[in-house]
């Protein structure tokens, strides 16, 4: 009874806890001041859920000889290239990517994750069950 028990519990957390979504902020500097470098007032950013990487764009062009940055932030869900660069004629972007909550807050900052996201409910679900699974055994063995 007690392993049907087990089996049941691992398979309730495996379905409804694997998510291997995260929270991305997404802003445009353009509309949002506070969406610069490195964000003002996080709280104030919207953030949407993301299953790809979150990036990060930093945009420099020169116009009439001034150099203007802009800074958006989204989810991509595919092609996010950590510092990779396009070049156009009077400017370039450049993008950092990440995937764990929040990571896209400061553009200098960012680390690309390439490790499983460590927030992987069903995983941390079957550290916790072979725990509980190894105690059984040790607690029917005495």
């Amino acid at each position: 009874m007690d392993s049907k028990l087990f089996l049941a519990a691992a398979v309730v957390l495996c379905t409804f806890g694997v998510s291997n979504a995260f929270m991305c902020y997404n802003c445009t500097q353009f509309f949002t001041p506070d969406c610069g470098d490195v964000l003002v007032n996080p709280e104030n950013i919207p953030q949407v859920s993301c299953s790809g990487m979150c990036l990060t764009s930093q945009s420099t062009a020169s116009v009439g000889g001034q150099e203007f940055v802009l800074y958006d932030r989204t989810c991509v869900e595919a092609g996010c290239v950590d510092g990779a660069c396009v070049d156009f004629p009077d400017g370039k972007a450049c993008h950092k990517c990440c995937n764990t909550d929040g990571c896209n807050d400061a553009y200098a900052e960012q680390q690309v994750m390439t490790t499983p996201n460590p927030n992987n409910a069903c995983s941390n679900a079957v550290n916790i069950l072979t725990t509980l699974f190894t105690l059984f055994i040790f607690k029917t063995m005495v």
